[in-house]
């Protein structure tokens, strides 16, 4: 069963999640439309956010913590069975502050509808 065949591929849906890290108010809104579902869950060291309202807030307060600072993806996308892992990291223009992989649960339209977050 190909559960992406009528969805966007795996690439473009982690691609548009990373960037949504990185952009403001209605682009960060459209980029998670388009990569994860209404009732998905980010689970990270320091919390847990459900919902995609809650996790378009949990990224909003990023640039609140860390003006400036942009997500980069540092490894190709790994996919097996509807799940997914690649590696990020969360920088400035002077330096990097944190590093991290997330793993992902893919819903049956090929969004993700969990993603587990590793730092360091």
């Amino acid at each position: 069963m190909d559960m992406l065949k009528d969805a966007a591929s795996v690439v473009e849906v982690v691609d548009a999640y990373q960037r949504s890290w990185s952009a403001d108010g209605e682009e960060r809104e459209r980029l998670l439309e388009l990569s994860i579902t209404e009732d998905a869950e980010l689970v990270q060291p320091n919390g847990r956010s459900l919902g995609r309202d809650a996790i378009a807030q949990r990224i909003a307060g990023l640039s609140d913590r860390w003006p400036g600072a942009h997500v980069e993806m540092t490894t190709g996308i790994d996919e097996h069975h509807g799940f997914v892992r690649y590696g990020w990291m969360l920088k400035n223009a002077d330096s990097v502050i944190l590093t991290g992989f997330d793993a992902g649960e893919l819903a049956a339209d090929g969004r993700l509808r969990r993603v587990v977050q590793f730092f360091g």
